[in-house]
């Protein structure tokens, strides 16, 4: 019986350690409910706005979301093919309270520098997630505003907006994204 016991505090001591381990299911920053939804794996179609530079009429890929460590973190890996190119990327999103909102690198396959910290935040608006950043582009600032909407356990919206001020935004293109699963 001693034994029996020994052998059943062993085996729970063993797996306890395997428990702390396992990652979280949801996030653990500041936000609604709703930014766990986008977890899991997107077919994504990309609708680009007609203009010079952009590719032409729709792109199409994937997108998955999931957690980084701890649960501080959403770790985005994104794939897409469109008239021009394939484009791979990926995103991380961190809570920093001392800015008091999300911090955004992103690591572009078309990008020259490969990866960039947004120098601006993120913050939920409701149900949306919205990305404000401003960047210089040809020696002039330029104003990035990157909103998820429309979040659902089978769908989302995705828009990237562009100008040299808030009053005179562009939407550059529109990601629709379809649960593909978790």
């Amino acid at each position: 019986m001693k034994n029996a016991l020994i052998c059943v505090f062993v085996l729970c001591a063993l797996a306890m350690p395997a428990q702390e381990r396992k990652s979280p299911s949801k996030l653990k920053m500041p936000g609604p409910a709703t930014q766990n939804l986008l977890l899991g794996t997107w077919s994504i179609r990309v609708e680009y706005r007609s203009m010079p530079g952009t590719p032409k009429g729709v792109g199409v890929g994937e997108e998955s979301w999931r957690i980084g460590p701890g649960g501080a973190s959403l770790i985005e890996d994104y794939r897409e093919t469109n008239s021009q190119q394939s484009i791979t990327g990926m995103g991380i999103l961190w809570w920093d309270s001392d800015a008091g909102g999300n911090r955004v690198l992103w690591c572009e396959s078309t990008s020259s520098p490969g990866c960039k910290l947004l120098n601006g935040l993120g913050n939920w608006e409701g149900e949306q997630l919205v990305i404000k950043a401003t960047e210089i582009i040809d020696g002039k600032p330029v104003v990035l505003r990157e909103v998820f909407s429309e979040i659902t356990t089978d769908r989302f919206k995705q828009e990237l907006f562009s100008g040299p001020n808030e009053q005179s935004l562009v939407r550059l293109l529109t990601i629709k994204g379809k649960r593909k699963g978790f």
